[in-house]
């Protein structure tokens, strides 16, 4: 395959400045193609350009935290508060059963980032997989505490100068390096780095060259198989191990893994059965592109990683804080929200009035980005929660609702954290049922009963108490 000439042709036609291209052949040497340029006049990529590795950080440092698995310091399977004094997840004794092999194997329950809003967690640790670099972050602290240096060093002592790859770094590549090859919007702008490093480096700090992630490859290809192991199933043809995705297919299947910064897109790929891949660095939003049609066409056949916005069982995103619904009150998807507590008796339209009035609120949990199915656009509210504040910092809960095909994911319990830091509520009180207190008290809520039912009154009262935050205050 003539990768010299098609790889400039793709970057063309997708509007995408510059690649490096790697590719892995189990019978000879690594072959590296490069082409377009760096960005801001920097010259040509070439196989000294440095990229933002992203995602493609995270089977690195998967690599470095086996070593400390063979070398005895650590155990894939006990639980990770047990290395370290803190708690990561403090007031959730859920937190407090997460290992390594969870967070390695997306099944920690966090969400991807907290962003600025409070972390917490969707489900509970090693129930299912949900694609996570806060996990990452929890293991980069426990590593950090066992090795007693900053993971960059562990890292560079353990995987980059074993393997030779003496370009690669943790350290911050600032954009005046003319070295690094700049990322690009969709509109072919310069775009600055966002810094991953501190505790985002293990997830996505790694500063690498095509030459020298190719060395990776080659090595994780012959060595990584403690690693390819299934730990998670995904789907029908998708599952993860440790620090990687894996395809699994009639050919035998594949190891993979994306990365997406803001202007960069990138993709690793390999076969363990005849150590054969392939890797792909762009500095381009629209990288995505280039790197599809090279991995179908160095390595033909299904690859179902590439389609992960299509597959039924797929991760959604959600915006990080809480989202204003009251401007939306007559869109059919906030209605549709509201009819869950409606089906309970209510009215629907004396519900949505009750949110017109500006002593209330009305927050919810909408789509950011749309990973799970094609038919959720982002922006669409999935939760909602429906609050009127007593006085300056407390709250009594309205409507608590979370449509049907979104529930079992921690949404409304992350609602209403997310609402005490958003609003700078202390206590927040709901009355109810007994079909809803196992869930209030599962929350932190103490549940009273208010004795014999009476017709209109709700016979449990719910109240959680809670210190400030320190949230940004926006009115009640």
């Amino acid at each position: 395959m003539d990768l010299e000439t098609i790889l400039p042709r793709l970057l063309g036609e997708h509007d995408v400045p510059g690649a490096v291209v790697g590719v892995v052949d189990g019978d000879g040497e690594p072959h590296v193609v490069t082409a377009g340029d760096r960005g801001a006049g920097r010259g040509p990529v070439d196989e000294d350009t440095l990229f933002a590795a992203a995602s493609l950080t995270k089977p690195v440092f998967a690599t470095g935290v086996l070593a400390l698995v063979e070398a005895g310091a650590l155990d894939l399977d006990r639980p990770l508060i047990e290395y370290v004094e803190e708690p990561y997840l403090p007031g959730d004794e859920r937190a407090a059963s997460i290992t390594a092999r969870m967070v390695l194997s997306h099944t920690t329950g966090f969400p991807n980032w907290r962003e600025d809003g409070p972390l917490f967690l969707r489900w509970p640790p090693g129930t299912r997989w949900g694609y996570s670099g806060e996990g990452y972050a929890y293991l980069q602290r426990v590593v950090e505490h066992l090795t007693g240096a900053p993971i960059d060093r562990h890292l560079a002592d353990a995987v980059l100068r074993p393997l030779d790859m003496h370009a690669s770094s943790f350290a911050w590549r600032g954009d005046d390096d003319a070295r690094v090859a700049l990322g690009h919007t969709a509109d072919g702008e310069p775009q600055a780095r966002s810094r991953s490093m501190g505790v985002k480096a293990a997830a996505g700090g790694l500063c690498t060259t095509g030459p020298d992630y190719v060395r990776f490859l080659v090595h994780s290809l012959g060595h990584g198989h403690r690693l390819f192991e299934p730990q998670v199933r995904i789907d029908g043809e998708l599952a993860w191990g440790l620090g990687w995705g894996i395809e699994e297919h009639g050919d035998g299947g594949a190891v993979w893994q994306w990365g997406s910064d803001p202007g960069y897109k990138h993709f690793v790929v390999g076969r363990p059965n005849d150590r054969r891949g392939v890797v792909v660095f762009t500095n381009g939003a629209r990288g995505a592109l280039v790197y599809r049609e090279v991995v179908r066409r160095v390595l033909p056949g299904p690859h179902p990683s590439l389609d992960t916005r299509q597959r039924p069982r797929w991760l959604l995103a959600t915006a990080g804080r809480p989202v204003d619904l009251q401007p939306r009150l007559d869109e059919p998807e906030v209605r549709a929200l509201l009819e869950v507590p409606a089906r309970r008796g209510e009215d629907l339209d004396r519900i949505a009035d009750r949110y017109r009035d500006a002593r209330t609120r009305l927050l919810g949990v909408v789509v950011e980005r749309s990973w799970d199915v094609p038919d959720v656009r982002p922006g669409t509210p999935i939760a909602c929660l429906g609050l009127e504040p007593r006085g300056s910092d407390e709250a009594d809960i309205r409507s608590l609702a979370v449509l049907p095909r979104w529930r079992r994911q921690g949404l409304a319990r992350g609602l209403l954290f997310g609402a005490c830091e958003e609003l700078g509520l202390r206590a927040l009180e709901a009355e109810t049922d007994a079909d809803a207190i196992a869930f209030y008290r599962a929350t932190g809520f103490v549940v009273e009963s208010r004795g014999e039912r009476s017709p209109g009154v709700a016979p449990f009262r719910c109240r959680l108490e809670l210190p400030l935050t320190g949230g940004r205050r926006r009115g009640s």
